[in-house]
């Protein structure tokens, strides 16, 4: 009877373990190391833990929780994707009952039901579960915090374990990121205010034996701040948060799906209106802190981000986000069994339908950039031989030989780090590469139509999340680079749009062509001019500028692109008319592209595309074009809506 009973109260939340196990371990042994996570293992190759702290973590934004104890486990398990996955994938799914047993604790099972069925199904805590790096950590950590924080503060049986406990995993939710250290420090003071004269003393000690746990490691987050963090501004990557953030978090935490949204909020209000109400005094105060916390982390991190320097990102919240989620399902009195199972299929059915099938999530996760730039370089060699097949990939060295030596790779490939090569550069390899088969990893479109003048067959395209593999051919199919391009506004000489700025005195039109007349005179001869937001342009496309020309020789002038904002210059690039010269052409062809970033449309910005005759030469101009290049939807796949 005991047994039966168990299994029927007790069936719901081994469903969601089992369906979060399944979605966290599929495919275990094809798992492959993201861009970030790559970047951790590359730091632990070190011969002593004093070493490991030095170069590995003192250099990085990350406390040195997460890193020593890869450094460690890598000495006894290797450095192999799913070995080294396979911890953090044991702490997401142990979230999931975490959250569970907190909020059928304080509130009511259908509660802790509802939160954790979204933390099994939901694509944030589903790849941050496969994400080697201290995110899925500093969740499982900040879910015991939060669970022996309540207890202290709520529970008049509080035992000594409770205080013991919560000093342990603060402290390693400290260790573990900055945000989760927040977290804890955040609990630490909210919990002051609701403090008795029977727990206030023991809580004060726990405090300070928390900070007594971490003090260790504070010559480390001094060492650390002095780096300047990663923001744009200080030669970093990241931007401030645009002023919708928290909109689009909560997008992405439901999958972009409405209805994802509007089911899970359906539950709730009706789980509130037809059930016993969770409104005691003791459940709202729960409530507030809740609350709280969630929004504490929040607005704490956007406006450092955009006062002092840009830290906040999605991944950021993963360790507050729970809270919403209790917060939220809070709400929703006590189902029958009935109704519970219904709720629970109901969201699960949705959550994991649109991670399939809306967000593509298998597709992307299992399609990392260095892993499938070797395997499909391998896989040509094979078919075509190795001396037919060269490959250039943009990137870090270690990363590709990681993969290279994975694979036993006989692949020839030269990796370019930041942009360490110019438009030049790429020409001079070109004209002197004999082989059939050019592989490019993530390189720009005006890269790939240079290299398209030598190899003018696309092969084979793939992409994924954060980069593009073209591999280019000289033997003869019927696709090339042309089905790339969107949106050509092209200039008609003889009826220019406004967009487009000329001479037209020095337009020439007989029989048998129309062209533009430069000479030494024309230092600027053409330019197109638009508000960038006028372009309709989305993150992660670029815009193209194309010119087609004829001279007699060589010329050395520039197709340039211009950003400015309030009468100053934001961006600025350009690329020499010579690097894309073809002697066996009458007709020349050059190119410029840019990258539409997140503030590309800022209402501010201005682009100009245009050609600078910097060296006073003749030709003539026989075309100008500017399109649209938008060849990856998937380049933010796993953070961003795909369009």
């Amino acid at each position: 009877m005991l047994l039966s009973k168990y299994i029927k109260t007790n069936t719901l939340i081994h469903l969601l373990l089992i369906v979060a196990s399944v979605l966290r371990l599929y495919n275990l042994f094809d798992l492959q190391y993201t861009y970030d996570e790559l970047s951790a293992v590359d730091r632990l190759r070190f011969d002593s833990f004093g070493e490991l702290i030095r170069k590995g973590v003192m250099i990085d934004a990350h406390p040195a929780l997460v890193q020593v104890w890869m450094y460690y486990y890598s000495l006894i398990f290797g450095t192999t994707e799913w070995l080294m996955k396979l911890q953090f994938i044991f702490m997401g799914i142990a979230s999931v009952y975490l959250i569970y047993t907190i909020g059928k604790r304080w509130f009511s099972e259908t509660t802790g039901l509802l939160a954790a069925t979204v933390l099994t199904c939901a694509q944030y805590f589903v790849f941050y579960s496969v994400t080697a790096r201290p995110y899925v950590s500093g969740l499982f950590l900040c879910l015991f915090v939060l669970k022996y924080w309540l207890e202290i503060l709520f529970n008049d049986s509080a035992k000594l374990k409770h205080y013991v406990w919560f000093a342990v995993f603060a402290a390693l939710a400290a260790l573990n990121h900055h945000f989760s250290m927040m977290f804890a420090a955040l609990c630490g003071l909210l919990g002051l205010f609701f403090l008795t004269k029977t727990n206030l003393k023991n809580y004060l000690v726990v405090c300070v034996g928390t900070v007594v746990l971490y003090a260790p490691h504070f010559p480390i987050l001094i060492a650390q701040l002095k780096i300047g963090g990663i923001g744009a501004a200080n030669g970093g990557w990241l931007n401030p948060p645009e002023n919708d953030f928290i909109i689009q978090f909560i997008f992405y935490l439901f999958h972009y799906s409405w209805l994802f949204l509007i089911a899970c909020i359906g539950v709730i209000v009706f789980a509130y209106f037809s059930a016993e109400k969770n409104n005691t005094s003791l459940k709202n105060k729960i409530r507030a802190l809740l609350f709280s916390l969630f929004a504490l982390s929040f607005l704490i991190g956007f406006f450092y981000s955009l006062k002092v320097n840009p830290v906040i990102q999605f991944s950021t919240l993963i360790f507050a986000t729970p809270c919403l989620l209790l917060f939220i399902a809070s709400f929703a009195g006590e189902f029958s069994l009935k109704l519970k199972w219904a709720s629970v299929v109901l969201l699960l059915g949705i959550g994991m339908s649109t991670l399939v099938f809306k967000r593509h999530y298998y597709q992307l996760v299992f399609n990392q950039s260095f892993d499938t730039y070797i395997k499909t370089t391998d896989e040509l060699i094979k078919e075509k031989g190795n001396e037919n097949v060269y490959a250039l990939y943009k990137g870090e060295p270690w990363f590709l030989n990681f993969y290279k030596e994975k694979y036993g790779s006989s692949a020839r490939f030269e990796v370019i780090e930041n942009e360490a090569k110019t438009i030049n550069d790429y020409k001079t390899i070109y004209d002197t590469l004999s082989a059939k088969y050019l592989v490019l990893g993530d390189f720009n479109p005006s890269q790939l139509l240079q290299a398209s003048n030598y190899f003018p067959y696309v092969h084979k395209k793939i992409v994924g999340y954060g980069f593009e593999l073209y591999v280019l051919s000289k033997e003869p199919s019927k696709e090339n680079l042309e089905v790339e391009k969107f949106n050509r506004l092209q200039l008609d000489f003889k009826n220019p749009s406004s967009l487009f700025n000329i001479n037209k005195d020095l337009v020439v039109s007989n029989n048998e062509e129309t062209y533009y007349r430069i000479d030494s005179l024309n230092e600027y001869p053409i330019s197109f001019k638009i508000k960038n937001s006028e372009l309709h342009c989305h993150e992660g496309q670029s815009l193209v500028a194309e010119i087609k020309y004829q001279s007699d020789s060589i010329i050395k002038g520039l197709l340039s692109s211009s950003q400015d904002a309030l009468k100053q210059n934001i961006h600025f690039t350009a690329s020499d008319f010579s690097a894309f010269y073809q002697p066996s052409q009458k007709t020349q062809t050059a190119y410029v592209s840019v990258y539409v970033d997140v503030k590309f449309n800022n209402p501010d910005n201005e682009l100009t595309l245009f050609v600078w005759n910097n060296n006073k030469e003749k030709f003539r101009i026989t075309g100008f074009s500017v399109y649209t290049w938008d060849n990856n939807p998937y380049r933010y796949g796993l953070l961003s809506d795909i369009k």
